[in-house]
């Protein structure tokens, strides 16, 4: 879907391509033929643009190759990574989270670590969570002086 497409609910209009010589009226004529020529500079200042933007994120790009087994750091942006812990300050939050263990890969690009394997909770094959008995149940904790103390 194209953007206008997203917007108009619609195919956007057909630019049919003028062939000299073919209207009656020389004014027509000049106008299609000025309208051609701006269409293909349009075009040619578009794939410019793209060209130089593309050289300038490749400058900044480099061949990684990852192994099974070996452990990586994952880079995500804490104003858009919900799934997180939310920070009262987002801006200190830290921008790397790991170690992780990199398992099987997908496709010569795409991996698959083992992030969140232990994050989520047993559930039945109902979908509801089995809670797990806690461990320690001989611990308490008391206030001292303003601090909590374990026992």
């Amino acid at each position: 879907m194209t953007p206008f497409e997203a917007v108009y609910g619609r195919l956007p209009p057909r630019l049919l391509t003028y062939v000299p010589g073919t209207t009656k009226m020389a004014t027509v004529d000049e106008v299609l033929r000025c309208k051609e020529e701006i269409l293909a500079l349009l075009q040619h200042n578009l794939q410019h643009a793209q060209q130089r933007m593309k050289k300038y994120a490749d400058l900044r790009r480099s061949k990684r190759t990852l192994a099974i087994r070996q452990q990586v750091y994952l880079r995500l942006q804490p104003y858009r990574q919900g799934s997180l812990v939310t920070r009262r300050t987002l801006k200190l939050s830290p921008r790397f989270y790991g170690p992780f263990t990199i398992v099987r890969k997908l496709k010569p690009k795409i991996r698959r670590s083992n992030i969140g394997v232990s994050i989520l909770p047993p559930v039945d094959g109902n979908g509801i969570i089995q809670p797990k008995p806690v461990a320690v149940l001989a611990r308490r904790s008391r206030p001292h002086k303003n601090h909590a103390i374990t026992d």
